[in-house]
């Protein structure tokens, strides 16, 4: 029985040879990512010793989002996203070998670091819509939501391990660790250019001036859409608590650095094991609702993680909060792929990646400031704690006026 065989004999009846490759693709692009990302803040950080710098390479990494969320969507929808996902990654594959050079030569500086660090952003951004809308046409409907449950887990196992990974193998030097992603990058382009792509019933759009703004009217037009994303959004903006983590585990709980990687990686371990059991057993019925549940879940875990004061309790509220998490993720990338017509698929998606970015980056900067001004205020110890217990509270509130807002949003039975 071939490897194939294998799959499907354990259960997985949504696997064929296409899907495969685009899996290992997406596990390869993931695992990049975070690799490079670990490897490139510790050798900027060894050229630095300043927090600014880290801080300026996330900056710069956000940056293209913005730049090209018009061009990668459009892209997406109308130069066919094969090879758009090629292009792009030979850009990486190019941009890390220049990396690999002059890290090798010791002719890297903070600013060129920064300006490779602006490369490869920019091409994972103008990939990223591609990437992600393309899978709707590499299986059928039916079977989407197993897909997407799939790769959902694995990814979240990648997140996992890429920035470990990483973490070893950078201390045979950065210039390896570049050069393994050229390699990779490489085979990810075989892989995506030999998948199949199912035709779709899509007719060719437009170059009209305002076609870039398709994703945004799009989403502007359907309710339902527009109320998943956005509660998504300002879920993570107000209860996001990964940039206060080293405070809870320092200040808060009275932890080591390796409680603290406990602490970092529960929600990724949470969200891999809900996506497995996802995969496998897939929501059928009252989706709507149960999404919004998810964002209920993580809000009070979220709430009670705030008040705990027990390392091991903090672990499994911060377990719970990344398996409820994932759960909306699926809900939500799955209801959307599937609802929005593939014509502009590619530009939703981008416009997607602007509120999944924002979230996160504006999240983490909503929590600092927030933590700050509760630190200030008199008789209280640890700032964080209050903020976390304001920002789930806030989720709730979004969470409750959402529920009577959106109701093709909370009536959503099937995908």
């Amino acid at each position: 029985m071939s490897w194939l065989g294998h799959l499907r004999r354990l259960g997985c009846s949504i696997f064929n040879k296409t899907l495969v490759r685009f899996i290992i693709s997406r596990t390869l692009i993931t695992f990049n990512a975070q690799m490079l990302t670990t490897v490139v803040g510790y050798e900027l950080y060894e050229l630095t010793y300043s927090a600014l710098w880290l801080g300026l390479a996330g900056f710069v990494q956000f940056i293209p989002r913005l730049l090209f969320i018009f061009l990668a969507g459009t892209l997406a929808d109308t130069r066919g996203r094969q090879k758009i996902i090629a292009c792009t990654q030979f850009v990486i594959l190019i941009t890390c070998l220049l990396l690999a050079v002059t890290t090798k030569l010791a002719c890297i500086t903070p600013i060129v670091c920064l300006f490779f660090v602006f490369c490869y952003g920019s091409a994972y951004s103008i990939q990223a819509p591609s990437t992600v809308s393309i899978l709707p046409t590499l299986v059928e409907p039916s079977r989407f939501a197993k897909a997407t449950a799939f790769v959902t887990s694995v990814l979240q196992f990648v997140t996992i391990a890429g920035p470990a990974v990483g973490g070893l193998l950078y201390v045979f030097g950065p210039e390896i660790v570049y050069l393994l992603i050229s390699i990779s990058s490489g085979a990810t382009i075989f892989l995506v250019l030999s998948l199949e792509v199912r035709k779709t019933t899509a007719e060719a759009i437009s170059n009209r001036p305002e076609s870039p703004l398709a994703g945004f009217r799009y989403i502007r037009s359907s309710p339902d859409i527009l109320g998943a994303l956005t509660l998504d959004m300002f879920a993570v903006l107000f209860g996001g608590v990964t940039a206060l983590l080293p405070v809870f585990a320092k200040d808060v709980l009275n932890a080591d650095s390796i409680a603290f990687g406990f602490l970092r990686a529960a929600p990724a371990v949470g969200a891999l094991l809900t996506s497995a059991i996802l995969a496998k057993f897939p929501l059928k019925r009252h989706i709507g609702k149960k999404m919004f549940l998810a964002v209920v879940v993580f809000a009070v875990a979220i709430i009670f993680f705030a008040l705990s004061r027990n390392i091991l309790v903090s672990i499994v509220l911060l377990t719970i909060s990344g398996a409820a998490d994932i759960v909306s993720v699926v809900i939500r990338s799955t209801f959307v792929q599937l609802k929005t017509p593939d014509e502009v698929r590619g530009r939703v998606s981008a416009v997607n990646m602007i509120f999944i970015g924002a979230s996160n980056q504006l999240g983490e900067f909503e929590s600092g400031i927030v933590a700050s001004g509760f630190g200030a205020l008199p008789g209280v110890a640890v700032g964080a704690v209050p903020a976390t217990v304001f920002g789930g509270i806030c989720t709730l509130v979004v969470t409750g006026v959402w529920y009577c807002k959106f109701r093709d949003l909370r009536e959503l039975d099937k995908i």
